[in-house]
């Protein structure tokens, strides 16, 4: 009953303002028409209010709130031990095709393997995608998305590949025109200022950037670039329509995204077969009071998913 088109919301950490934002969200995923959702966190991690919506117990792991809404209820010994079990939990439904996508709270980026940079890759190496993986920030007028996610700046070139902006572009056109039934037009920004237009040595552009984009132009339209960061966005509101801009690394271009969207925007991994979707935003563990939380982002990824 529960796992026809149903989305998996994760709460990955007992962090109590997270589960406060799901639960003042319960009669908003209640009133969706086009999916079911389940919760995977622990129950008494919510407020007594909330808890009291959680009744009618349908077998011995899930709890029934509503014919919308379900909640499992994962326990675990420490934060670790609760995280594996949440997450192996989700990626199971999605290998069993008991779930179609998957929407998890921000996280503490501490609580991941060392080896993972961000939750992009974790989930990415859990599904066997490990390097297909894009990071898309999605909002319906305009999106980003680095080619480098969450590493050191003096890094930063030695991740930067051609290809990896090759299949960068290759997923968010696949993406666009699969879920948004559009094609979507993207500007690619070089990696130094400028765009390196101006430097005596820029081999970034030269070698990596320019290249790929030329090859990206034989295969696909509205590609275009190198463009300077500092005024790529100006060139994305003369297309007057969405657009997509592609950085060379994390804040280069999420600052823009942030501030013109406020909580307007998602955090969606592309690049498998499977969706996986995050609130724009920080953990909110340094909010005193839970009723200054807001739950703006979350309830667009579940529209996202109900498109």
């Amino acid at each position: 009953m529960y796992y026809k088109n149903s989305i998996l919301i994760l709460l990955l950490e007992k962090n109590k303002n997270l589960f406060y934002l799901v639960g003042k969200s319960l009669k908003f995923l209640n009133k969706n028409k086009r999916k079911n959702f389940i919760i995977v966190g622990q129950k008494n991690f919510f407020d007594k209010k909330f808890q009291r919506m959680l009744h009618k117990i349908d077998d011995v792991n899930s709890r029934k709130i509503s014919n919308k809404v379900a909640i499992i209820d994962i326990v675990g010994k420490n934060n670790k031990s609760y995280f594996n079990k949440t997450i192996n939990f989700a990626i199971q439904s999605l290998k069993n095709k008991k779930a179609e996508g998957f929407i998890n709270l921000p996280i503490n980026k501490k609580i991941l393997p060392k080896k993972f940079v961000g939750f992009t890759e974790f989930f990415s190496s859990k599904l066997n995608t490990s390097g297909k993986e894009t990071m898309l920030m999605y909002n319906p007028n305009f999106s980003v998305s680095p080619i480098t996610t969450h590493i050191e700046v003096n890094k930063i070139t030695r991740f930067l590949t051609k290809k990896k902006i090759i299949n960068n572009v290759k997923n968010i056109k696949k993406f666009y025109r699969k879920y948004v039934r559009i094609d979507i037009d993207i500007l690619i920004t070089g990696l130094n200022p400028h765009a390196g237009i101006d430097m005596k040595k820029t081999n970034e552009e030269r070698k990596i950037i320019i290249p790929a984009i030329k090859e990206l132009k034989k295969k696909y339209t509205k590609i275009s670039g190198p463009y300077s960061a500092d005024s790529v966005y100006n060139y994305g509101l003369k297309l007057k329509k969405p657009f997509c801009i592609i950085g060379m690394y994390h804040d280069q271009i999420l600052p823009i995204f942030k501030s013109i969207n406020k909580f307007d925007g998602i955090n969606i991994t592309i690049g498998s077969r499977f969706l996986r979707a995050s609130p724009d935003h920080g953990t909110a563990d340094n909010i005193i009071n839970p009723k200054n939380i807001h739950n703006t982002s979350f309830k667009k990824c579940i529209n996202f998913f109900s498109l």
